[in-house]
């Protein structure tokens, strides 16, 4: 009967934990890898790199991002990026801010279109600065 109970109580509290978007919990909005080159950047991304020359020297952060982001802060990425690659086929304008909630200066702008993909080795005048990040159409 006690194990009933126990099994009962064990059930009930799993119930009402909510599920998050992944089993980790992750928020799919921005994912942080290690690695270096711009092969390492998925397609339909903007991938943000720790260090110049998309992480030349070796593998360190990879920010992924799939959308607009209000704070870099929540991911770790907060004033690190020091290049990136914007990955889309087709035409889009990503903005880089000094400050959180797209505020402040937008600092670097940057472009992908149908011929090629945006290739940023260095982010001059810029480096380690980003804040929020936002991703639009062309």
């Amino acid at each position: 009967m006690i194990k009933k109970i126990a099994l009962a109580l064990t059930m009930a509290l799993a119930a009402s934990v909510p599920l998050t978007g992944s089993a980790s919990g992750v928020d799919p909005l921005v994912r942080e890898i290690k690695g270096q080159g711009i092969d390492a950047c998925p397609e339909e991304s903007v991938c943000l790199y720790q260090d110049s020359d998309f992480n030349a020297g070796g593998d360190a952060r990879i920010w992924i991002l799939k959308d607009d982001v209000p704070q870099l802060g929540k991911y770790g990425a907060n004033d690190h990026a020091s290049s990136a690659y914007v990955n889309f086929p087709n035409e889009v304008k990503v903005q880089l801010f000094q400050d959180t909630w797209y505020d402040g200066e937008i600092v670097y702008t940057m472009w992908s279109g149908r011929e090629k993909r945006g290739e940023y080795s260095k982010l001059s005048g810029f480096n380690d600065e980003a804040s929020s990040v936002v991703i639009a159409a062309g």
